[in-house]
């Protein structure tokens, strides 16, 4: 069974975290400007970063209690800025 989708937000950094698996990263890449893809030695994705969050994602000081919008929102953000940079490996 897959592990569920965990997400946080690190307010002090205003970064929003999307972690679809615990385990070591051994790769990221910055797929666009602010959205960070980290990867394991497998290519698999492990997590996405959104940097600057409060910018693209509303209601961030909601997250724990709203978790469902946030998700929607922050995955809506990250398949926009994939699709507009091309969808690409992680070296």
């Amino acid at each position: 069974m897959p592990e569920p989708l965990k997400i946080q937000y690190d307010k002090p950094a205003d970064m929003l975290i999307l972690t679809i698996r615990d385990a070591e990263a051994t790769k990221s890449k910055e797929v666009r400007f602010g959205i960070i893809v980290d990867a394991d030695a497998k290519n698999q994705i492990l997590r996405y970063k959104i940097r600057n969050a409060s910018e693209h994602i509303l209601n961030l000081n909601q997250c724990e209690n709203n978790p469902q919008a946030t998700i929607k929102q922050a995955l809506d953000h990250i398949a926009g800025a994939i699709s507009y940079n091309g969808a690409q490996p992680i070296p």
